[in-house]
């Protein structure tokens, strides 16, 4: 089998647990089970979670190898860097020394296109791989480095890299685990946004339950890496509104999915994906979207879509449509979940995609 380091100067699952954090971290804890050999090179603080679960084994690795410490809470090595205590440059010699221990098969770049971790991996020669997730982030073809292997994250974002550069790329889309989101039972009781952060609507959504005074809303906090430390200011004006409750990030989020009635995805930048629909359609919520990006694909017929040039009345009424008619409800509930049935959407089938991708590359390039 082959051997993968994944490499970035941000912090890492579980550490930080966004949607891109929860499905590598799937990916990677997959191809170890089937005796890949992994690693992982990424930052973290001295408030590190894993640091605290770890402490006396992380001290012992400290003195070892400062300032990082080797986490293998997830089975395979995690070197956690303590980002306080190194700079950039810092980083390169950490990654010069175990690209020359290690000698990966690939690199595989996480968030960042222009992470310099990632950069000197494809400068040294090595296979670099980079499963592209945000359009933004990317911006133009001049932003994709020479040599660098992308794979897309939807169709979307295939269509998204044609369209800059003209040529073809594989898809591997997030992976999304039934289990980890499928409830036992669930009491119809919020309409519920996730993440509340500028990209995904937040002012679209506080300004909808302030129309809809007598329905309750529920906003649960992301664990966005750039957004971790002011997501509050951004829900200020939600505070003021009796009918929104504010919950923290939940490291379990079916206790969301167990008191949602309606998934509300108002998103105004181009979202690829959309992972939260099909967490949602896993357990038969309709959900009310913003056409944008993927969310189409996404979303198939579990829904309603609405343009996003349209005021937040369309929300509005189409809240008001599934809350009012129960065949329409029932209806959008039950394509929802046939929805999350598909081929594509199952992880499996997506793993063996990722190694398709990569074995094929190997064969050819090796």
């Amino acid at each position: 089998m082959y051997k993968l380091l994944l490499v970035t100067e941000q912090s890492f699952y579980p550490d930080s647990s966004g949607g891109s954090e929860i499905s590598t971290a799937y990916l990677l804890g997959e191809l170890w089970k089937r005796n890949w050999q992994i690693e992982v090179i990424s930052t973290s603080s001295l408030k590190s979670p894993s640091l605290r679960r770890n402490l006396w084994k992380s001290l012992e690795n400290l003195r070892l190898f400062p300032p990082t410490f080797r986490d293998l809470e997830q089975g395979y090595t995690i070197w956690r860097v303590l980002s306080k205590f190194i700079d950039t440059k810092g980083l390169i010699r950490l990654i010069d020394k175990k690209l020359g221990t290690y000698r990966p098969d690939i690199v595989l770049g996480f968030v960042d296109i222009r992470c310099p971790l990632l950069s000197y991996a494809l400068n040294q020669g090595y296979s670099c791989f980079y499963i592209a997730r945000v359009a933004e982030v990317i911006g133009k073809a001049e932003c994709l480095p020479n040599g660098l292997n992308i794979i897309a994250n939807s169709p979307f974002m295939k269509t998204f890299l044609h369209s800059l550069t003209g040529d073809q790329y594989g898809v591997v889309l997030p992976f999304v685990e039934p289990d980890r989101y499928r409830v036992r039972s669930r009491v119809r009781k919020y309409v519920t946004f996730i993440n509340p952060v500028p990209q995904k609507g937040v002012e679209t959504v506080i300004e909808i339950a302030r129309k809809m005074p007598g329905i309750e809303f529920l906003f649960v906090k992301g664990n966005w890496f750039h957004y971790r430390g002011n997501q509050d200011f951004f829900i200020q004006a939600a505070r003021s509104l009796p009918n929104i409750n504010i919950w923290e990030n939940q490291e379990d989020i079916r206790s969301v999915y167990e008191v949602t009635d309606i998934l509300l995805v108002p998103s105004i930048f181009q979202e690829t994906f959309g992972r939260v629909i099909l967490e949602a359609h896993i357990n038969g919520i309709p959900v009310v979207a913003a056409r944008t990006g993927g969310i189409d694909y996404t979303l198939g017929l579990g829904g309603i879509l609405l343009d996003p040039s349209l005021p937040t009345d369309a929300y509005v009424d189409a809240i008001k449509n599934l809350k009012s008619d129960a065949e329409l409800y029932a209806t959008l509930s039950n394509l929802a979940f046939e929805n999350s049935q598909r081929i594509e959407f199952m992880p499996e089938f997506q793993v063996n995609n990722f190694i398709d991708i990569i074995s094929n590359y190997i064969k050819t390039y090796g």
